[in-house]
């Protein structure tokens, strides 16, 4: 998971290890950029809308933050638990949206999106992975219909941008 992090922003990462003597790891990121305001990073042209947002997560400290992060941008926000729990919860038409984390113990993302397809073609789905992709994993976003894929750490901004994106106007 650092590895992916490291090598989305751009980095390097050396480890160095000798046995009984221990390990230093040298991380090197590009220097940061110019900052940009929340307002400025907000995609989309029209006005911000409101979605009813099916989160999962299987780790309850992410599922809670992002559960809290995203009803404080105004969303309402149904948490579930795991795969098997947010097909109980999920019925066409009830959710504008479904978040869900990539890798889950028991029913993975992929396994979930799997499921919702058969049951709704059209619902967005948008991922959020602290792994990264492997080359193999776009064609299967893009033959499950997954509408974007973050990445760890997410700001509120790009996730609620995201959220915007896969609204239907």
């Amino acid at each position: 998971m650092v590895y992916s992090i490291i090598k989305r922003h751009g980095g390097e990462i050396r480890v160095d290890s000798e046995p009984g003597k221990g390990a230093s790891f040298t991380i090197t990121l590009p220097a940061a950029g110019e900052v940009v305001s929340q307002q400025e990073t907000v995609e989309g042209d029209g006005p911000r809308r409101l979605a009813r947002v099916l989160v999962v997560d299987d780790d309850p400290l992410v599922l809670s933050t992002l559960a809290e992060l995203m009803s404080t941008l105004g969303h309402t926000v149904t948490p579930a638990k795991s795969g098997p729990v947010a097909l109980e919860l999920y019925a066409p038409g009830r959710f504008d949206v479904v978040l869900s984390n990539v890798g889950m113990a028991g029913m993975n993302g992929w396994e979930l999106a799997g499921r919702l397809r058969e049951v709704d073609t059209s619902v967005p789905v948008v991922f959020i992975t602290g792994w990264g992709l492997r080359e193999e994993d776009h064609a299967r976003l893009v033959a499950l219909k997954i509408h974007r894929c973050l990445f760890k750490p997410v700001r509120p901004t790009e996730l609620d941008a995201a959220i915007q994106a896969a609204i239907p106007a």
